[in-house]
């Protein structure tokens, strides 16, 4: 079986069997200064509830490991100091790990920065109020409170690192701008997150839709009433539910798969109030070429009565408008008080990529979306009517996946 977009490249493989293709399951950045931190800047957690941290020093130096104070020091704090849901641990105690690599790590206990995404939950002190589909993005600090007194610089604690492990989120959301209509069409699904935790050489992954061909507008407020897959002899593929929050496990298997997913045959039908607009998929346990090849044709229905997502002003075209593969249709944004660019599939507020922007000439706001084999970069220039995108490059894998141009952007 082959995609029809471009390769972007082998997989990289992290820690504990973790893949990379093209996002990672656990996100990670390194902290500045581990003391007093500015912290580490984490703005594509979109759609995903932080479950658990993981902070850690990694390769101190032999001369500084005498000043780690080890287990019960209680001295180790992770805090989200920005963003649309703020939260923070308590001081957690450092666990000597002397492999050479690691040399000491701080776990977070569930939920410990707030879950978020949710909108609802059982205490307001774990359960981040702000319905946003960005919220657990922000900034992330780590500090050291207080050091131990050998400890007289906070390069001596470098490098600091913070992995966080999430939960993915089907909410169904709606930008008030969006428009639905039904409709039906082909859809190519490509990963948002792989993994192989039990490192057996088998990956599971996330997916979502990415239109090929079809009519019709689909937003996550939209309700899926079939789907039929196009590779009847593909591996097994489950739809995640409206409203539910899933995970994968260490195994790379589905948790709760009954209750948070429907099992796919060749063909399915479903009733309003099931299967959202922009459903997730989940593939366990396959070749990477299998994961890579997945195809499924999806028809909807309008819905309505989903909570809106407020965002900056964004700009809309297709993937085929912009000489791409596909004719999936895109929104970006300028969010300048953030001083960010995103890039979202149009309808879909969870599925999104930042970047920071950075003003040109003449009133254009310039970016680089740059990660694990994707590259699109230019300029927008937004106007009264219309938006003015400067296409530089749009590379998947160092393959050219759109044309470099000049191009009229209409509003959402």
């Amino acid at each position: 079986m082959s995609s029809k977009f471009p390769d972007t490249g082998d997989i990289e493989r992290g820690g504990n069997g973790e893949t990379t293709m093209p996002l990672k399951k656990n996100w990670s950045g390194d902290v500045a200064t581990a003391c007093s931190s500015d912290g580490i800047k984490f703005w594509d957690l979109s759609g995903r509830k932080i479950v658990s941290y993981l902070t850690k020093g990694i390769e101190i130096p032999e001369k500084f490991k005498s000043a780690d104070p080890g287990a019960g020091a209680g001295n180790v704090r992770t805090e989200r100091v920005s963003g649309a849901c703020q939260g923070q641990s308590g001081f957690r105690s450092r666990t000597w790990i002397n492999d050479g690599t690691v040399v000491w790590h701080a776990n977070g206990a569930a939920n410990t920065l707030q879950r978020c995404n949710t909108g609802s939950g059982s205490s307001p002190s774990d359960v981040c109020t702000n319905d946003d589909a960005n919220a657990c993005s922000g900034t992330y600090r780590v500090t050291i409170s207080p050091p131990p007194a050998a400890v007289t610089e906070c390069k001596q604690f470098h490098p600091v690192q913070i992995d966080l492990d999430h939960s993915f989120v089907a909410r169904r959301t709606r930008r008030e701008q969006s428009e639905q209509y039904t409709g039906w069409g082909r859809f190519a699904l490509m990963p948002l997150s792989v993994q192989d935790m039990d490192d057996d050489g088998l990956v599971s992954g996330v997916l979502l839709p990415v239109r090929l061909s079809g009519t019709g507008s689909m937003t996550t407020e939209s309700w899926v009433t079939s789907i039929t897959r196009v590779d009847t002899g593909g591996p097994a593929l489950r739809v995640v539910r409206q409203n539910v929050s899933f995970r994968l496990d260490l195994e790379d298997a589905l948790q709760s798969p009954e209750g948070t997913s429907v099992a796919l045959a060749v063909g399915n039908q479903f009733a309003p109030g099931l299967v959202q607009g922009y459903p997730y998929f989940v593939v366990e346990n396959v070749e990477v070429e299998d994961l890579m090849a997945l195809e499924v044709d999806l028809a909807w229905s309008v819905g309505s009565g989903a909570p809106t997502t407020p965002a900056a002003p964004g700009w809309v075209a297709t993937t085929a408008d912009l000489g791409c593969i596909g004719d999936q249709a895109l929104t970006i944004r300028h969010d300048a008080d953030a001083g960010r660019v995103s890039l979202e599939l149009y309808g879909n507020p969870l599925a999104l990529r930042t970047a920071e922007a950075e003003l040109g000439e003449g009133g254009a706001v310039e970016f680089v979306f740059d990660e694990y084999g994707l590259e699109f970069a230019g300029s927008l220039t937004p106007g009264a009517q219309s938006a003015t995108l400067q296409l530089e490059t749009a590379l998947a894998g160092g393959v050219e996946w759109c044309e470099p141009g000049t191009y009229t952007l209409q509003p959402e």
